[in-house]
């Protein structure tokens, strides 16, 4: 498989999330955590609500702004999932009762490392998604004629 679909790239990922999340509780005040098991459990969580809830809540909120989007020609649209992976932030430490975060600002600041972090781990092992290189395509040579390519009838 290619990219992070192996286990050694979803490993890769989830470590990265949890480092990140480490770092979020160490930077940010209104975030703490329990241990080192609480830390992966977290980084599942939200990896789980990534894979199933980002999508759906990302177009729900930019159809929420839209009149906002057009109107800063999508400007705007980083910031929409800065607020959906704050959101993912907070309902992970609502999932995992040995985890915490404060409030909104500590959800918004702590998403912003979390995404930083694990950005930049990934990016510096290898495991940003986009895999080994494929090779090129080869051309394939068209027919000539109408007899090379098997449209006429033998008889």
């Amino acid at each position: 498989m290619v990219g992070n679909r192996t286990w050694g790239g979803w490993l890769r990922k989830l470590l990265s999330l949890m480092l990140g999340i480490l770092v979020a509780a160490h930077i940010v005040r209104g975030i703490q955590y329990a241990d080192a098991l609480t830390l992966l459990l977290v980084a599942a969580v939200l990896s789980l609500l990534n894979s199933l809830l980002l999508p759906f809540l990302t177009s729900l909120f930019l159809f929420i702004s839209l009149p906002l989007v057009i109107s800063t020609f999508g400007l705007v649209i980083p910031f929409v999932l800065w607020l959906v992976n704050a959101l993912l932030l907070y309902l992970s430490s609502v999932l995992v009762p040995t985890f915490h975060v404060d409030g909104a600002l500590s959800a918004l600041f702590g998403s912003l490392v979390v995404s930083i972090i694990s950005h930049l781990l990934l990016a510096l092992t290898g495991g940003n998604g986009k895999g080994r290189p494929r090779p090129p395509k080869t051309r394939q040579q068209r027919p000539r004629n109408e007899y090379e390519n098997g449209n006429v009838m033998d008889a």
